[in-house]
């Protein structure tokens, strides 16, 4: 592969990375935001997709909310959520952030950041990563040749 092709590579997956934030910006614009207390738990057992030797779990949080006309929703989150595994933790009260369609108030989704962004960032992280190193090695190459 030249170096050519390898640029236009990175630019490539730069360019997929800032359509999907984009699209995920505009996705989430109709969605409305509230509160949800976690009810309950559902637990998936199963074996890994690398090892089919080893148990895997994976908890889905049962939630509870009520949108803006008042009505009382019980759904189970899309993301797994155990938050021994990182995933968000509920608030003091039980509660965590969510996002929901209004227009369909079974489509629930988890209200962070990173939820929200990291398949963006994902696709956008080589090519970050380097220019940064690119970065690096110029301002090296500036102050070895300024030393000499």
């Amino acid at each position: 592969m030249d170096r050519a092709t390898f640029f236009l590579m990175l630019a490539a997956m730069f360019a997929v990375g800032v359509l999907l934030l984009l699209r995920t910006r505009l996705r989430y614009r109709r969605f409305a935001r509230t509160r949800a207390r976690v009810v309950g738990n559902h637990i998936v057992m199963g074996t890994t997709a690398y090892d089919h030797q080893r148990d895997s779990r994976v908890d889905y949080s049962i939630v509870e909310f009520t949108d803006a006309n008042g009505n009382t929703h019980r759904v189970q989150l899309s993301e797994a959520m155990a938050a021994e595994r990182g995933g968000p933790r509920p608030a003091a009260d039980g509660t965590i952030a969510i996002f929901y369609d209004p227009r369909d108030p079974q489509s629930v989704h988890l209200d962070s950041f990173l939820a929200r962004n990291f398949v963006g960032f994902f696709w956008m992280a080589p090519a970050v990563l380097v220019a940064i190193f690119l970065f690096a090695v110029k301002v090296y190459l500036i102050f070895q040749s300024g030393w000499n």
